[in-house]
Formats: structure tokens, C-alpha cells, sequence
């Protein structure tokens, strides 16, 4: 079970946000077929399939095989591409807001959009479960 306590001091603020980026960076990479496509500083940005396990449409990416973009500027967040309903769950709750305004065009298309960097254990297992919705969409499963 993931254990995170509240930030309490602003530097606390960001090494949270630094080890939730790490938890799910290690969670994402750990999915099958998932590989880094993009560094910077040695962290790996962009979650990509190889061409083999790619085979969702082709509104599951971004460009080429990436599926997911963790932020490299001073935002923890991550881009997902998500299905309609993983996409509309994900900002009723909050949690994400639409990149560019860009919203699914039907019920079975992929949207991007910003999924922030959890604060807790529950907003941790959710976005774990938003990164393998867009991942299961990309590998057409």
C-alpha cells in the first residue's frame, strides 16, 4: 500500500510531488509493453508502446506510439490520452482538466487531457487507474 503523508512545509510540497512522480513513473514503465520514448535529465517523459503493442486507433496517441507525456516543466502532472468515459470520470472528480479545451468527439475516441499529480493514497490509486485505462485503450485492449 502507498503511504504519503500531507505536505505540511512548501518543501515538503515538492519532494511529495517529486516521489508521486517517481511512484507513478515506476508504475507506468511497469506495464507491459510500455517503454520510455522521450528523456530529460535522465528521467524518462514519454510513455510509449513498441510498434507491435500498439494496436489501439490511432486516437490513442499522442504522435507515433506515445500514449502518456509526464511534464517536464515544474508541473507534476501527467498528459494522458483517455477514452470518453475514463476522460469525463476523471474531470468530474477533479482530478484532470482537458488539454486545449479538447473533448472526446464520441463515445468511443480518445481525448487529452492533464491529470494532476495526486495528493493522497486514494488520488494516487486513481491516477494508476487513469495511466492503465489509456494504456489498455493504446494496446487496443
Amino acid at each position: 500500500m502507498l503511504q504519503f503523508s500531507p505536505p505540511d512545509h512548501p518543501a515538503r510540497i515538492c519532494a511529495t510531488q517529486s516521489t508521486a512522480r517517481d511512484v507513478l513513473a515506476d508504475y507506468a514503465f511497469s506495464l507491459p509493453g510500455v517503454r520510455p520514448a522521450r528523456r530529460i535529465g535522465g528521467k524518462p517523459l514519454d510513455l510509449a508502446l513498441s510498434d507491435a503493442d500498439a494496436l489501439g486507433s490511432s486516437d490513442a496517441f499522442f504522435h507515433g506510439t506515445v500514449f502518456g507525456r509526464f511534464r517536464s516543466d515544474h508541473q507534476t502532472g501527467i498528459d494522458l490520452m483517455l477514452p470518453a468515459r475514463p476522460w469525463s470520470d476523471a474531470i468530474r472528480v477533479g482530478l484532470a482538466r482537458p488539454i486545449a479545451g479538447v473533448a472526446p468527439r464520441d463515445s468511443g475516441m480518445a481525448a487529452p487531457v492533464l491529470v494532476r499529480s495526486p495528493r493522497d493514497p486514494v488520488e494516487m490509486h486513481v491516477v494508476m487507474e487513469l495511466i492503465e485505462s489509456s494504456w489498455a485503450y493504446a494496446r487496443g485492449l
